[in-house]
């Protein structure tokens, strides 16, 4: 990290002492990358995060160094690591134990409710769509699961048969947590031959600031 942090203009800061002043990192400067390069499909892929990876590790791993974690987090407009990258098991287990006093109060409270609607294809028995709603408790408790057969006009002379099902189930309050923190490992990441201009354009930028 302080590599990254070497780039940025100095300024000089009062620590309360009218005799002691110091040379510190403007961190008002801020990089951002180019517009076109993020709209650029062709530049990034996506990417898993590991349980217990890191910025620095992801970075070790695919560019052989740990330096680029920043082009990591800028890419994926990371402001807060500790809100923005998942938590590893350990420290998900510390927080729902923290936030909910117990694993099994968060396992057994629910968080929402949701109505499932799954159309498959009769043929293959081929799911085509699903949509999950949330629902509140009166309108859980009130739907009853179904499942109806319809035909669609398609040109065919018996149409095409699809099946539609509706569910219901509920969602408890870690799963809820569980689910938003795996959320967060789909990242993007730049490919190598964008890194070399992404990192002189930035020296570039912090040179003149």
């Amino acid at each position: 990290m302080s590599n990254y942090f070497d780039h940025f203009p100095k300024t000089v800061y009062n620590l309360g002492d009218q005799n002691s002043l110091d040379s510190i990192a403007n961190l008002t400067v801020n990089y951002t990358f180019i517009g076109d390069l993020l709209n650029n499909t062709s530049a990034y892929y996506e990417y898993s995060i590991s349980d217990g990876d890191t910025p620095e590790i992801v970075s070790h791993k695919i560019y052989g160094t740990p330096y680029y974690h920043w082009i990591i987090l800028k890419i994926n407009n990371m402001i807060d690591v500790n809100n923005d990258w998942p938590m590893d098991s350990k420290t998900f287990d510390t927080f729902i134990n923290q936030k909910y006093n117990s694993m099994a109060t968060a396992m057994s409270n629910t968080h929402s409710y949701n109505k499932i609607e799954t159309t498959i294809l009769l043929a293959n028995n081929e799911q085509i769509s699903q949509q999950i709603t949330e629902i509140d408790s009166t309108v859980y408790t009130a739907l009853s699961p179904s499942t109806t057969n319809y035909a669609l006009k398609d040109g065919t002379p018996n149409g095409t048969l699809i099946k539609v099902v509706i569910t219901k189930n509920t969602k408890s309050k870690y799963e809820y947590e569980f689910e938003l923190n795996e959320s967060k490992r789909s990242i993007k990441m730049l490919r190598q031959e964008f890194i070399s201009p992404v990192v002189q354009e930035f020296h570039r930028i912090m040179d003149n600031a």
